[in-house]
């Protein structure tokens, strides 16, 4: 699922203009269930700012003074298009693992 979403989003970089982001690439839940993440959600915003790579997302979230956060989320779609996609978080939530990704124009 991961892969779909790192080759949709090299492919929609000239429409939508994010070359970064922070993927999630696995559940810490022994059900592979998570509520908000799906496998391949590409993180581009924490609280409305810029998340360009695991470094900055961790940032954001050990600065956080309140519970309640947001994600703006690049999604593969039904279709197989990404979307974007805001999930409202706590800092309660199920631990995922995630990396960065950034396109340097030839791959991520």
């Amino acid at each position: 699922e991961d892969t779909e979403a790192r080759d949709r989003f090299i492919d929609d970089i000239e429409k939508n203009g994010v070359t970064y982001g922070v993927m999630v690439r696995e559940y810490y839940l022994p059900d592979g269930i998570n509520e908000n993440f799906r496998i391949g959600d590409i993180i581009v915003s924490f609280n409305g700012e810029p998340c360009g790579s695991f470094t900055t997302y961790m940032g954001m979230k050990n600065a956080l003074t309140e519970k309640n956060y947001t994600l703006e989320v690049l999604r593969v779609d039904d279709s197989g298009k990404l979307q974007p996609v805001t999930l409202e978080m706590t800092t309660d939530m199920p631990r995922v693992l995630l990396t960065s990704v950034v396109y340097d124009g030839t791959d991520i």
